[in-house]
């Protein structure tokens, strides 16, 4: 299985079985691609980026992957809760993966805007990971 494939079927088995994440969203709201008609909130993986990670001796595979919020509400609390249960949720995930090491995933950063467009709150979680082959 590619790496990136294995690495967010993990991610979203680990955010579908938060409770405290499912509580804040009102449900299981988590997309890979958002259904017409789905009112915030809701949690969609957004852009990543893959890297050859690899050195002489080993494979290996950079991933850079946001993770986008979307709120309805005003202002910028919830988009910081949700993204707070996403962080202790992902502290959890486990070191191997469909075949795959996950030697380490950090939060890189965390960006809140206000939408214009639409008038909803967005926020942008940036995850680092670099796995290896089992």
């Amino acid at each position: 299985m590619h790496p990136a494939i294995a690495l967010q079927a993990e991610i979203f088995t680990t955010l579908i079985a938060s409770t405290d994440l499912a509580t804040a969203l009102g449900g299981a709201f988590i997309y890979d691609d958002v259904p017409n008609g789905q009112k915030p909130p809701y949690i969609i993986f957004g852009t990543a980026v893959y890297s050859n990670w690899s050195t002489s001796t080993e494979d290996g595979t950079e991933h850079t992957i946001l993770l986008d919020i979307w709120s309805t509400e005003n202002g910028r609390k919830q988009v910081l809760e949700i993204s707070q249960h996403i962080v202790e949720a992902l502290d959890a995930l486990p070191k191997i993966i469909s075949g795959h090491h996950l030697i380490n995933m950090t939060n890189e950063s965390l960006e809140v805007s206000h939408n214009a467009q639409s008038g909803y709150f967005h926020g942008t979680l940036n995850y680092r990971a670099i796995t290896e082959p089992a």
